[in-house]
């Protein structure tokens, strides 16, 4: 696998984190997206693992940093968990991808505007990797997410966030904060059921109820493809992030998901020298086995809620700070959910199985 190149279709996080591991390291890299300047779409919050914090640190990108949370089901609250440290970080998206973007150039990466297009390889040398985030995915697969960046007259906690879920919606609405000073928040909705048109009234109404008055700062809609299958790629064309379905459906998460996938990669690529492409998809298979197992269990629930929303409501009221505190932190596998379920209702677990995607 000497003298290879690599070109890159998306400069996502997942994509642009690739180009920067990747050229920092010698390889002779082509990133490609088909906007010259990075617009981000919703997602701010990023669950921390400690190689991210780090990461995250380093770039200069953190607006904020969240450890009590509130978690509601159909706006009735039922668990608060609090963090002795921060658990997530809300960061400056648009800075962070540029900063990877300007990293991978100066590292000798060829960053370029393109079409998407379709990934079908680049040659007998060359490696492709589907960075294309869900436009790598029917839109049969895609929930549109709505988010409002609001700035506050009532100071709201920068270290508070809520969730609130709507299981007969199949989805939920969230409020992050979004500065360290309690001034500007993120809230929005996204669900299977009801439309973005819904989201958007029924995101300002939740805004008015908790907020009292705000003025909007900024508004957006984005595709998240939560029904999206784990497909990892092969034959010289491998997918990184939400293209090859590391998105956490069950959360809406897609940041920690996208930085997992681009560093396993580029391990399976960058490590003791691979002899052929099988090798490589055998590594970045195992690199992101835990994270494959999270996002199996996060659409096993999602399905739950899509089929039986009852039933996933009284699971999700049940739930006890073990439960919430595993999802919070990026920890909800399958056998961890398998494990929660079975203490909520032992009859469910033999039934998980028929949810999966």
């Amino acid at each position: 696998m000497e003298g290879f190149s690599v070109r890159i279709i998306g400069g996502g996080v997942a994509g642009s984190y690739l180009a920067q591991l990747l050229a920092q390291r010698g390889v002779q890299v082509e990133l490609i997206d088909f906007q010259k300047k990075y617009s981000k779409p919703c997602g701010d919050a990023v669950t921390l693992r400690p190689w991210i914090s780090k990461l995250l640190e380093e770039h200069d990108v953190i607006s904020t940093s969240v450890k009590r949370y509130s978690i509601l089901v159909d706006g009735d609250l039922v668990s608060e968990v609090n963090f002795p440290s921060a658990n997530w970080h809300i960061i400056d998206k648009h800075a962070f991808v540029e900063k990877l973007w300007e990293n991978a150039s100066r590292a000798g990466a060829k960053v370029r505007l393109g079409s998407y297009g379709t990934c079908t390889g680049c040659g007998e040398n060359c490696l492709c990797i589907d960075a294309r985030g869900p436009f790598a995915h029917p839109k049969r697969t895609w929930v549109i997410t709505y988010r409002l960046l609001l700035r506050t007259y009532e100071r709201w906690d920068p270290g508070h966030a809520l969730i609130d879920f709507y299981p007969e919606l199949g989805g939920l609405f969230w409020l992050f904060p979004s500065d360290s000073e309690g001034r500007v928040v993120n809230v929005g909705a996204g669900w299977l059921r009801g439309g973005v048109r819904k989201a958007i009234r029924f995101s300002l109404e939740k805004a008015e109820s908790l907020l009292g008055r705000y003025m909007i700062v900024d508004e957006r809609a984005a595709p998240i493809a939560v029904l999206s299958r784990i497909d990892i790629g092969g034959d010289r064309v491998f997918r990184v992030g939400e293209a090859a379905g590391f998105i956490i459906s069950s959360a809406g998460e897609g940041n920690r998901p996208a930085l997992e996938s681009s560093r396993g990669f580029a391990e399976a690529l960058l490590g003791e020298a691979p002899s052929s492409l099988h090798m490589i998809k055998k590594r970045y298979a195992s690199s992101t086995g835990t994270l494959r197992s999270e996002v199996r269990a996060s659409r096993i629930s999602l399905l739950m809620a899509i089929v039986t929303p009852r039933l996933a409501g009284r699971v999700l009221r049940l739930a006890d700070r073990e439960f919430w505190t595993d999802y919070l932190s990026a920890r909800l596998t399958m056998d961890r959910f398998a494990y929660h379920v079975s203490r909520i209702s032992p009859l469910l677990v033999s039934s998980i199985r028929k949810f999966e995607v």
